[in-house]
C-alpha cells in the first residue's frame, strides 16, 4: 500500500472516530443540568470555528482560482445551524445516541429522494438505496409499545420526539449537501467552503448568546469535554476529511467513512452502557448497505460524465 493511501485511510478513520464520539459526548453533555443544548451549541462552534480557521492556514487547504460565494456560504451556514441544534435537542430525549445516529445516517437516502424531486432522473439503483433505508430506519427504531412502568406516557414521547429530531436532522443535512453542491459547482475547494459555512453557524450561535444569555460549565471536566466536543468531534474531523479526501479522492473517502455509525454504536455501548438490539444492527447494516449502493452509483455517473 502506497504511503499516501496508507495515510489517507488513517485520516479518514480518525475523522471517523471524531465524528462517532460526538452523540456519545453530546448525550453525555446533555445531562448536565446546568447546560441546556443550546448553550453547548454555542460552546462547541466557539471553540471549533477558530481551530478550523488555523488549521486551514497550516494544512495550507487549497485555494480557489475565483473567489469564493461567501456570503452565500455565510448564509448557508445559517441554515445549517439547525442541524446542530436539531442534534443537541435529539442527544437531549430519552433516545439512545446509538439509534439516533444510526437513524441520522438516513440523510444520504434523502440527498438522492431531493434529488429527484429537482429532476434527477430516477433509477432502480436509487429505487433499491431507498427502499433499504427505509427498511433500515423501521428496524433500527425500537418497540416501545413493551415499554412499560411509571411515566410510560413521557417517556414515550420523549423517544418518539428524539426519532423525529433525527430524522430532521437528516433532512437539513441532506438539503446542506444538494444546496452546497449546486452552489460550489465548477470550484474544487469544499474544504474552504465548509469553513465559511462554519463560520455563518457560529454567527448564529453568537446570535443565540447575545439573545438569551449564555450559561458557563459547572466544572472543569465540563470544561474539557467542551473542548473535545469543539475540537475533537467538530474541528478535527472537518480537517482531517479534507487531508483525506486529498490522498484518496472523494469517492474512497466515502465509502471508508461509513465506518462512522459503527463507531458511534460500540462508544455509546463502552461509554453510556446502551443496548443496540439484533433487529437494530440489521437495521443499521441496511441503511450503510444503502449509504455505499449510493456512493456507487455517484462514482459510476461521475466516471461516465468526467
Amino acid at each position: 500500500m502506497q504511503r499516501d493511501q496508507r495515510d489517507g485511510i488513517l485520516l479518514i478513520l480518525a475523522a471517523s472516530l471524531g465524528y462517532g464520539l460526538l452523540p456519545v459526548l453530546g448525550k453525555s453533555l446533555t445531562r448536565i443540568p446546568e447546560l441546556d443544548p443550546i448553550d453547548i451549541v454555542v460552546w462547541r462552534f466557539i471553540f471549533a470555528t477558530p481551530i478550523i480557521w488555523l488549521g486551514m492556514s497550516i494544512f495550507r487547504a487549497p485555494t480557489s482560482p475565483k473567489p469564493l460565494p461567501r456570503g452565500k456560504l455565510l448564509l448557508l451556514g445559517v441554515f445549517f445551524s439547525l442541524a446542530p441544534l436539531t442534534a443537541f435537542f435529539g442527544f437531549d430525549t430519552a433516545l439512545p445516541a446509538s439509534t439516533y445516529t444510526v437513524l441520522f445516517f438516513s440523510y444520504p437516502a434523502f440527498v438522492a429522494l431531493f434529488s429527484m424531486f429537482s429532476g434527477e432522473r430516477p433509477t432502480m439503483i436509487i429505487w433499491g438505496a431507498l427502499g433499504l433505508t427505509t427498511l433500515g430506519v423501521i428496524l433500527t427504531v425500537p418497540d416501545f409499545s413493551n415499554i412499560d412502568g411509571t411515566g410510560i406516557d413521557h417517556l414515550q414521547q420523549s423517544l418518539w420526539l428524539g426519532i423525529g429530531l433525527a430524522i430532521a436532522n437528516a433532512i437539513v443535512v441532506a438539503i446542506y449537501f444538494i444546496t452546497i453542491g449546486r452552489l460550489l459547482r465548477g470550484y474544487r475547494v469544499a474544504a474552504r467552503a465548509s469553513v465559511w459555512t462554519i463560520s455563518g453557524t457560529l454567527v448564529v450561535a453568537l446570535g443565540l448568546a447575545l439573545v438569551r444569555g449564555l450559561r458557563t460549565p459547572p466544572d472543569m471536566t465540563t470544561w474539557a469535554n467542551l473542548v473535545l466536543l469543539g475540537g475533537f468531534c467538530t474541528a478535527m474531523p472537518i480537517l482531517f476529511t479534507m487531508l483525506g479526501i486529498q490522498k484518496l479522492g472523494a469517492a474512497r473517502a466515502a465509502i471508508i467513512s461509513t465506518i462512522e455509525p459503527f463507531l458511534a454504536i460500540i462508544l455509546a455501548m463502552m461509554i453510556l452502557g446502551e443496548v443496540f438490539a439484533p433487529i437494530q444492527w440489521l437495521g443499521g447494516g441496511c441503511i450503510i448497505m444503502s449509504i455505499l449502493i449510493l456512493e456507487w452509483h455517484h462514482w459510476r455517473q461521475t466516471q461516465r460524465t468526467g
